[in-house]
């Protein structure tokens, strides 16, 4: 065989489970068994998260690659990783990995195929698969030479041209499009209109949305990826093509859905369905004016009854003096009789036949003032109460 010539490997091992990988220089084909891996790169080995290898592969300028069922790809030098492909891939379940006479790493998936190009101290990762022209993206194993591509899938061998691949535009954004979207509120169902802002009431909070996205190369694989500001601000990524969402809270909203095709392309720009949900009665501001109002209304009725009573009160209060004051007038009135007055001037008069000033006086002061009391009551009507009986 040619010097020159890449090597075509068939792995001919009991198990996938053990690596098998070649050179590109002749008559060095090594294959493996699971205690040879150990010999090869044990502490390596060691550092690799779950490594169950598949297949692995060589070349001077690559380094050593091998690939696993489960956990991507690994690149190593002089026995140390420096390298691990696993979320950059289209699976981490490899088929085949093969170098080609480029330089150029090739896996096998189940879910298409992947190019990884060194460039410079970086790896740039290529994705191929049913959107660029395979019968499938199942693929059991490539070969590569000269920039012809060979393709074992479950749907038959196919032979691309990769410089004329390469020259087609795949990464034309595929358009999205909101189809419909509807209100449902208890057992009522409503259409909206796609094009108005749509405004709806507080229990109108349920909503779903309708969306597809085209993109006629990904035969159907298309995924997309929503979010509702601002309640979710981050995208999330779904295979459906409805979202519904439940009791939203009061505010405004905007719906915003991208399509991503079979490459992982993304839509240039979303489509958007704005809308806002009123809030409920009990949390506007008139609502809030009403609570007040009634607040400061029922405070002022309460003070109202209250001064009322208290002005009762003291209106019966000053009724009741008023009648203990006529009941008195009254009672001194009956005492202020012609006997008493008689008995009075009597006792005096004797007080001073037996020389008794001093008390004659006395009592015939206090005979005066009541007399000049009683009279002054009955001019001016007043209460006798509010003066000192002495």
């Amino acid at each position: 065989m040619d010097s020159k010539s890449p090597t075509l490997l068939v792995d001919s091992t009991p198990s996938s489970f053990y690596p098998t990988f070649s050179t590109q220089e002749t008559n060095k084909v090594y294959t493996g068994v699971a205690p040879l891996k150990m010999n090869f790169f044990p502490s390596a080995w060691m550092k690799m998260k779950k490594p169950f290898p598949s297949m692995a592969s060589f070349s001077h300028l690559m380094g050593f690659w091998v690939s696993t069922d489960g956990n991507g790809v690994y690149v190593l030098k002089d026995k140390v990783v420096i390298k691990h492909f696993d979320d950059e891939l289209l699976d981490d379940n490899i088929h085949t990995i093969k170098i080609d006479d480029q330089d150029h790493v090739w896996l096998s998936t189940r879910k298409g195929i992947n190019k990884i190009e060194k460039i410079s101290n970086d790896y740039k990762v290529s994705k191929y698969n049913s959107y660029h022209g395979l019968p499938s993206d199942y693929v059991y194993d490539t070969y590569c030479y000269q920039d012809i591509l060979y393709a074992a899938t479950d749907e038959g061998l196919v032979k691309i041209d990769m410089k004329e691949l390469d020259k087609q535009n795949f990464n034309i954004p595929p358009p999205v499009y909101i189809m419909n979207a509807t209100m449902q509120y208890k057992s009522y169902r409503s259409e909206l209109k796609l094009d108005t802002f749509t405004r709806f009431k507080s229990n109108e909070n349920t909503l779903s949305f309708e969306y597809t996205g085209i993109s006629y190369k990904s035969n159907g694989n298309i995924s997309f990826e929503y979010r509702l500001m601002p309640v979710i601000r981050d995208w999330v990524t779904t295979t459906n093509d409805n979202i519904t969402f439940n009791n939203l809270g009061s505010g405004e909203y905007s719906f915003e859905v991208k399509a991503i095709n079979a490459i992982g392309i993304k839509s240039a720009k979303p489509a958007i369905y704005a809308f806002s949900i009123a809030k409920h009665f009990t949390a506007t501001i008139w609502f809030y004016l009403i609570c007040i109002a009634l607040f400061v209304g029922i405070l002022s009725w309460i003070i109202f009854r209250y001064l009322k009573n208290e002005k009762i009160k003291l209106g019966d209060k000053a009724e009741n003096e008023r009648v203990i004051a006529e009941l008195k007038l009254k009672s001194l009135q009956a005492q202020m009789n012609p006997h008493f007055i008689f008995n009075s001037l009597n006792a005096i008069q004797q007080f001073i036949n037996v020389e008794n000033r001093k008390d004659a006086n006395d009592y015939l002061a206090r005979f005066a003032k009541l007399m000049r009391l009683y009279l002054e009551d009955q001019k001016i009507n007043s209460s006798p109460s509010n003066r000192k009986w002495k």
